[in-house]
């Protein structure tokens, strides 16, 4: 999907898991990439995805802030 932004030139958002992101050295260096192309703007999608729990997940708003706070650090 990058190369053909990237080729077309096309603007993009991309919200991006920050576990997702952190999984492997290959996603690492995606996110890199697209944080370093102009027309790309990454998007907080939180750090977790609630675990697939979304009830008990923004029951609990402290720690929704703490797992946006997270991906954050994890996307940069």
């Amino acid at each position: 999907m990058l190369d053909v932004l990237e080729a077309e030139q096309v603007p993009a958002t991309l919200f991006m898991v920050g576990m997702h992101a952190q999984a492997s050295a290959l996603n690492k260096a995606l996110v890199q990439r697209a944080k370093r192309m102009p027309l790309v703007t990454i998007g907080n999608h939180s750090y977790s995805h609630a675990y697939n729990h979304y009830r008990h997940f923004y029951g609990d708003t402290e720690g929704v802030v703490a797992d946006m706070l997270r991906a954050n650090a994890a996307l940069g």
